[in-house]
């Protein structure tokens, strides 16, 4: 009785002391001012690059077999194949049908937890969350169907983009002639392909496939087959990309020839240089063979002026001149005819473009063409364009690697906002007079100041230049 009361005043006071300390609490939390809530702000960080992630996916299937052990092999097997389209590899993840239900000495049912441990051991880890759903048996055969979580590589949102892929240039040369100089054919055509392939992947509009270091890259999925990779890595294999279109091309002159002459009256040599560059660009359907776009482009560089006092040749600065000659306009003329640049988007007379980079240049005049309906040609059937008409000039204003700003400067429609909708106002070519830039109105507006009087400067002569009368 002594312990029980004893236990009573301790219990007692313990109560009062928590009592007291609660109050206490709710006197001091009163007296605090409420913190404001902590909002988050979010991150302007760009994201990291998206080169594919792994998931899981639940998904059923069902099997058949003599066993049940048998029967879930194929069920686990049509499982993975519905979600990565692909079965499994002998090297790499594979249910034992043989296991007959052993696990060491012991036997273990199909609905157990221990034998879905043993599903995910076996498969090493590309299927997991195991489950015997049903299970029946008819003359013999065993069906059973499962649920089961199963790893999935999900490709990189730019793996939906139109894919291009660039086939080395070919030529019929093993050499080229620069300046008197020998110049290999091979490195000159990498140096094109490098340019067209450039130019597309900074369009942002594709994917570019690469070919040039395709041997690479099988080494390197080569490393990820080997036995000791986890299955989330293996599932990489076999998600490599085919190409929509293949750009193929053929150099047919890439030159820069020196033209020697002797003189009559004396043992001297007039000498001077010109040359060019021809490039035929296609871009074919991989899966038809149909080739969608055919163009030559050609390129003639300035003969330099006949004399016989020498002259050296910048070998380098030709081959560049001459590879951005040919390079340039193919490169421009194969995006833009995969992409043509549109308006996204219109705010009174501001304007936005589709793309920017090398396409389109600041403080450049272009006509804007409004498309209209499709039409068709009553022989073929098919769809030979639409209708266009003016729409307006623009201005461009700023240029990103993505897009472009611009503001229109002349509409021929009474509302350029109310014509707009995805991919019907499109640009075409330069219009050849830009207005002046807003600075320089503003230069030429402002009075002019008196300007220092100093010494007339001499005119400058002309250069001399050598004569011949036999030439």
């Amino acid at each position: 009785m002594k312990y029980s009361n004893k236990f009573s005043v301790l219990a007692i006071s313990l109560a009062a002391i928590a009592v007291s300390s609660c109050g206490k609490d709710s006197v001091e939390s009163a007296s605090q001012p409420t913190a404001a809530p902590v909002v988050e702000e979010s991150s302007m960080a760009r994201n990291a690059p998206d080169a594919g992630s792994i998931e899981r996916v639940a998904v059923k299937a069902t099997g058949q077999g003599p066993t049940v052990q048998v029967a879930v092999d194929q069920a686990i097997r049509l499982a993975y194949e519905q979600v990565n389209g692909k079965a499994f590899e002998a090297a790499t993840v594979s249910v034992d049908a043989g296991f007959k239900g052993q696990f060491g000495d012991s036997s273990i049912e199909a609905s157990s937890s221990a034998y879905a441990d043993v599903i995910v051991t076996q498969t090493q880890g590309a299927v997991s969350d195991f489950r015997l759903l049903s299970q029946s048996e008819s003359d013999g055969v065993v069906s059973v169907q499962i649920e089961a979580s199963v790893e999935q590589f999900v490709k990189p949102e730019s793996a939906g983009q139109l894919r291009v892929a660039f086939a080395p240039l070919r030529t019929d040369r093993s050499s080229f002639s620069v300046g008197g100089k020998s110049v290999s054919s091979a490195d000159i055509a990498q140096q094109v392909t490098d340019t067209l392939s450039q130019a597309v992947l900074k369009s942002r509009r594709a994917t570019v496939l690469d070919r040039e270091f395709d041997a690479d890259l099988q080494r390197e999925l080569g490393r990820i087959d080997a036995s000791n990779w986890q299955n989330s890595d293996r599932l990489r294999l076999g998600q490599q990309l085919a190409a929509d279109f293949l750009v193929v091309g053929r150099l047919d002159r890439f030159d820069y020839t020196k033209h020697t002459r002797k003189l009559r009256s004396s043992d001297r040599e007039i000498v001077s240089y010109s040359g060019g560059a021809s490039l035929l660009v296609r871009v074919i359907n991989v899966a038809t063979g149909q080739v969608q776009i055919s163009e030559t482009f050609n390129v003639e560089l300035p003969e330099t002026k006949p004399t016989s006092l020498g002259q050296s040749i910048n070998v380098d600065k030709i081959v560049t001149d001459l590879v951005a000659g040919i390079s340039a306009p193919a490169s421009r003329q194969v995006t833009l005819s995969l992409f043509p640049i549109t308006i996204v988007d219109v705010d009174g007379e501001d304007v936005v473009l589709s793309q920017g980079g090398d396409l389109v240049e600041e403080g450049q005049l272009y006509e804007v063409v409004l498309r209209g309906k499709e039409i068709k040609d009553p022989q073929t059937g098919g769809v030979i364009g639409r209708i266009e008409k003016p729409c307006c000039t623009i201005l461009v204003t700023t240029v990103t690697p993505e897009m472009s700003y611009g503001i229109v400067t002349d509409s021929r429609i009474p509302d350029v906002g109310a014509a707009f909708s995805p991919g019907a106002l499109e640009l075409r070519g330069k219009v050849a007079q830009a207005p002046q830039p807003v600075a320089a109105q503003a230069v030429a507006s402002a009075p002019a100041k008196p300007v220092q009087q100093s010494a007339p400067r001499p005119s400058p002569q002309p250069e001399e230049v050598e004569e011949d009368s036999d030439w």
